[in-house]
Order: structure tokens, then sequence, then C-alpha cells
């Protein structure tokens, strides 16, 4: 992608990774889209999506070979009900 954002958008996509086979000797394609934000955006929306998938899991590679990853931090989804709590109300008199 080439200023996915910008009106004058560029967007190469395909099978082909530009590798000696796949250049001479495998069956790929490419294909170039030009001005055309709403699939720059569309194209741009997955990247972003597949990029920060693959970053978090990279941070908690690095953070469990650093021994730091913490389940009690908030980025981590609790495998209990104990994360409700913060949203009960507190059982007393007066809002009894």
């Amino acid at each position: 992608m080439k200023d996915p954002l910008q009106k004058d958008c560029i967007i190469a996509t395909g099978s082909a990774n530009f590798s000696g086979p796949s250049t001479t000797d495998n069956d790929e394609n490419m294909m170039t889209i030009k001005g055309n934000p709403g699939v720059a955006d569309i194209y741009f929306t997955e990247f972003l999506r597949l990029f920060n998938h693959y970053y978090f899991r990279w941070i908690v590679k690095k953070m469990t070979e650093q021994g730091s990853l913490d389940y009690d931090n908030p980025a981590f989804l609790s495998s209990t009900d104990t994360w409700t709590n913060q949203y009960k109300a507190v059982n007393t008199r007066e809002n009894a």
C-alpha cells in the first residue's frame, strides 16, 4: 500500500511475492488498484487488524521470556468472573 489514507492511494495485492520462482516459474498474480480510497480503507483496516494481533502475541512472548508476564494486567482477559466485581453495586443499607 502506498498512502492508504490519501485520495491517490495505490494498493498492490495478489499471490506474487517477487521471489525468483515467483517471477519466473510459478503461476502468480499481482493486481494494482489506484485511486480507490474505499478499497484502500478496507485493505488498511485488515492490515492493522493483523498487525495488532501479531504484535500483541509478540509482546506476550517477550514478557514470558523476561518472566514479567502478569495475568492481572488489564490487557489480558480473566479466566474467572471476578472482572465483573467492579461493575456490581456495593450492597449497603443506603442502597438496599
